[in-house]
């Protein structure tokens, strides 16, 4: 049994060299010269194993919940406080004087504790053991906007429009403090269960003059995706943070970074080369041209801080329409996607085992109409009058909520969001074999304000039939105050 125990800890945790037994965890890091780089920039030396205490003090260390550029991040309890909190080793960092990473990280971790703010992960301790400096943050259970990307591509407008004005309220609340984060990316936004994004990851976190335009800087520090072109001659500022965010809004619409390749590459691309000419033409030319401004080559162009940019933000979106890119509709959608990423990690890191993570309403909700489909299409598959319904057969995207429809009756509703089917539905659209029924020539008009609410007429020329056709069985369209009380017994379990 004990071995076993001993090859299940080498296979969750991959920075282990050897068996990690109660008392000490191994880990490995690469030491860097005063030249050397850091976060996910590379750097010199040998991998160096290094054994610590599995208890820290109050802290004791569970399990390695994630891995970056700077370090690896553990799972542990406060034992006094009793609570989980997240534990951040810097393993690319040394406690000496003549390191100057580590001399930045006490200055991002003095910055960084020194301010609360509910889009900022607050830091509650900062300490060093066995020349490895950590962090003691407070845990937030929930995927990354990298993980949903990771997992789902690119987003809707209305989800990255909750992700874009929540970062740049942290970031901004960031400036005001003249503070510079110097690593925004959606690696580290964190997402709670609850749909608020996260601001974490102050390891190189600096303050700046507030006078001075310009920070300057002993190693150069960041990940190079989103690193602005003045970063790679170790100057810093506000602008090089609105640089970052621009660099993320553009992944998070198009699904991947502006610049890929090698160090060297990228670091061309960011100071010589203009962004995906064709990526750029099929995003809104409003949000393109905000993306363009804040990835300026020239920091002078750019918006001077994170709460400029917010105020661009909010006008960009005020300006488009309130259906596509509302908070009402992105608020469900992204609590959608942080509920599916939570359930879809097989490494276990970011679920617990016999927890119900369906916990919003739009959830069980989205559980209650997938239950009822499912009931119908095998009702159909026993060969019930239902069998007379048209089905979507084609991968087909909702016009509110982008769930896909592939499966749904052509008279049903969204499983996500409840819109009808048809009127995201337009001619040509792929539906299974007939029922008689034929797709308007354009969208139907729904009666009154409650747009997917009211009924919809059907087509007015149905196909003819060959004769000794039985009449299809009759399409009953219930009233939405009739929909909403069927759904609501249905979550009181009447």
């Amino acid at each position: 049994m004990r071995k076993v125990e001993e090859i299940r800890e080498l296979v969750l945790h991959p920075y282990a060299s050897k068996p990690m037994d109660d008392a000490t965890v191994i880990l490995k890091r690469t030491t860097l010269d005063l030249e050397g780089t850091a976060g996910g920039l590379g750097g010199g030396g040998t991998p160096q194993p290094v054994e610590i205490p599995r208890q820290l003090g109050s802290v004791r260390l569970i399990r390695q919940i994630g891995q970056g550029g700077m370090g690896v991040v553990w799972l542990g309890r406060h034992e006094l406080l009793n609570r989980e909190v997240a534990v951040k080793f810097l393993l690319n960092l040394v406690a000496d004087e003549d390191d100057p990473g580590f001399a930045s990280l006490l200055e991002g971790a003095r910055a960084a504790a020194a301010l609360r703010h509910e889009g900022l992960n607050a830091v509650l301790h900062a300490d060093v053991i066995d020349r490895v400096p950590f962090l003691v943050m407070e845990y937030v259970e929930g995927p990354t906007v990298s993980q949903v990307l990771q997992r789902f591509g690119k987003l809707s407008p209305c989800v990255v429009r909750l992700l874009l004005e929540a970062t740049c309220a942290s970031v901004g609340e960031l400036h005001d403090q003249n503070v510079i984060h110097r690593d925004i990316k959606p690696s580290n936004i964190l997402l709670s269960q609850d749909g608020k994004p996260v601001l974490t990851d102050f390891g190189l976190a600096c303050w700046r003059s507030s006078t001075s335009l310009g920070t300057t800087v002993k190693g150069v520090a960041g990940t190079p995706a989103y690193m602005a072109p003045e970063m790679f001659e170790k100057s810093v500022s506000p602008r090089s943070d609105v640089y970052a965010i621009g660099a993320m809004t553009f992944e998070m619409l198009v699904g991947e970074v502006p610049f890929d390749g090698s160090l060297e590459e990228i670091e061309r691309a960011h100071r010589e080369q203009p962004l995906p000419p064709e990526a750029m033409a099929a995003i809104n030319p409003e949000l393109a041209q905000l993306i363009e401004r804040s990835m300026h080559k020239n920091p002078m162009f750019r918006y001077k801080s994170a709460r400029h940019m917010l105020r661009a933000v909010e006008e960009v979106f005020s300006g488009m329409d309130e259906i596509a890119v509302g908070r009402a509709k992105g608020q469900p959608e992204l609590a959608s996607l942080i509920s599916r990423t939570f359930k879809g990690c097989d490494d276990g890191s970011l679920t617990e085992s016999g927890k119900d993570l369906r916990g919003t309403y739009y959830d069980r909700l989205g559980t209650l109409v997938t239950s009822r489909k499912k009931v119908v299409a095998e009702g159909i598959e026993a060969g019930s009058a239902n069998d007379l319904l048209q089905r979507i057969v084609d991968d087909k995207p909702c016009a509110r909520c982008s769930a896909s429809l592939k499966g749904e009756l052509v008279t049903g509703r969204c499983p996500n969001c409840l819109l009808l089917v048809k009127l995201t539905l337009e001619p040509g659209d792929g539906l299974g074999s007939g029922s008689g029924w034929t797709l308007p020539k354009s969208r139907p008009e729904v009666s009154g304000a409650a747009a997917g609410v009211g009924n919809i007429a059907p087509a007015k020329d149905p196909p003819a039939k060959p004769a000794g056709t039985p009449p299809p069985a009759p399409v009953v369209i219930e009233g939405w105050k009739a929909s909403l009380k069927r759904l609501w017994n249905d979550l009181l379990g009447r």
